[in-house]
């Protein structure tokens, strides 16, 4: 700190000479004035560093004391604005940096995030923007208590929401709120049927009537276990008595057949040599962007591009709202490539192969399976045809039957 003193208010190394210099010395402490540095190199010579503002007096008291003192050198930020008297454009400059440096201190320059796990701090930053927070706004100015509230209202996922404002940096402090898992969709009375066409091999039925028979065709969307119970009568006459509404539960195991198709490209387009790139620099300025250079916008397609931003950092990794950007892009030329017939089969086939194994889900099985190849007009079309064994009895609500209605 002291350093700093001395270095705004300016500092003189001067060298005092007479026959007897410890009188200025004492003359010094009388006067309290200050001085460091102190070095004898002879019996009547002293050097000696005082402040700037203190030199006139120094000259008083070494005549009293009939010495006479020389500036040797001088230091600090007086003697470095004064070599600048004649540069008016650099202290103008100067006075412009020190004035906007004391402004853009007021507002907000860098937001931080913390608090968040799984909503991304892109979508805090876009829903507080909404509620008018963003980097460079006044911070002074902000009313967290509002914002806090009103992001609490725009983003449910948010159980907690304020703001600390220090200097250019504003924090964002959230918590999530935790997430009520959702419960299994129920129904009153629900039916196992059919997902997809088939012959039932096996019904294993816990709850329900079941309406399946093995050996026999279904379609798809036919029920296979009612979720409606009849009560048939003891006496054998097989009289329903009474309903009873269940929700359906039980597995139905059908051999099923499946037919998928793909087709690929046998030529693709791709890059040839490259040609002469053509860059475009951004200044960047909060959200504003100043684009000069050669006009990459127009680039014809067939382009890579590249960007590299050089963002203004302080010290400590805090990154400012300012900085340039470089855009490149690079032509290339096109041309067509033949694509090899058995790696496109080989692609089509384990692409089908990946689709029928989703179809079936993971208990399912395949049976059988053909794979037929045809070309035509430069495609490759693959098609599938395979004989699975796989669970297709799914659970959708009772839908009632209607009753046929009748005219007086």
């Amino acid at each position: 700190m002291r350093k700093l003193v001395r270095f705004l208010l300016g500092s003189v190394r001067i060298q005092v000479t007479g026959t007897f210099p410890e009188r200025f010395l004492n003359l010094c402490g009388t006067e309290h004035l200050p001085f460091w540095d102190l070095e004898r190199p002879d019996e009547g010579t002293l050097l000696m560093t005082i402040p700037f503002w203190a030199e006139k007096r120094s000259k008083v008291l070494a005549k009293k004391a009939f010495c006479t003192t020389e500036r040797l050198h001088q230091a600090g930020l007086p003697f470095f604005l004064w070599n600048f008297r004649s540069r008016y454009a650099l202290l103008v400059g100067m006075a412009f940096a020190f004035v906007g440096a004391a402004i853009l201190s007021k507002f907000i320059l860098v937001v931080d995030v913390t608090g968040n796990f799984s909503l991304p701090d892109s979508v805090i930053l876009t829903e507080l923007e909404k509620v008018g927070f963003h980097i460079g706004c006044y911070g002074p100015g902000v009313d967290v208590r509002r914002i806090s509230n009103e992001m609490l209202l725009e983003v449910p996922r948010l159980s907690f929401c304020t703001i600390n404002i220090s200097g250019i940096r504003a924090q964002v402090v959230v918590r999530e709120a935790e997430e009520v898992p959702e419960a299994e969709q129920r129904w009153e009375t629900a039916d196992i049927v059919a997902s997809t066409d088939g012959i039932v091999l096996d019904v294993d039925a816990i709850i329900g009537e079941v309406l399946a028979e093995e050996g026999k065709a279904v379609l798809k969307g036919e029920t296979l276990i009612s979720g409606v119970e009849p009560h048939h009568s003891g006496d054998g006459s097989g009289q329903v008595l009474s309903f009873t509404e269940v929700r359906a539960e039980g597995n139905v195991w059908a051999q099923t057949r499946r037919l998928l198709q793909a087709a690929t490209p046998l030529t693709v387009t791709g890059k040839a040599e490259e040609q002469k790139p053509v860059s475009l620099w951004t200044l960047k300025i909060l959200k504003k962007a100043l684009k000069f250079g050669s006009d990459g916008s127009n680039s014809p397609a067939g382009c890579d591009k590249i960007t590299i931003d050089y963002p203004l950092t302080l010290p400590g990794d805090l990154v400012l709202p300012f900085g340039v950007s470089k855009t490149t892009w690079i032509r290339h030329s096109l041309t067509t490539k033949e694509v090899d017939r058995a790696s496109a089969e080989a692609f089509l086939q384990e692409t089908l192969e990946q689709r029928l194994k989703k179809l079936m889900g993971k208990d399912g099985e395949i049976l059988s399976r053909k794979t037929t190849f045809a070309e035509e007009n430069g495609v490759l079309t693959a098609r599938l045809e395979a004989a699975c064994l796989e669970q297709i009895g799914v659970r959708q609500p009772h839908q009632p039957e209607e009753s046929p209605s009748t005219e007086e």
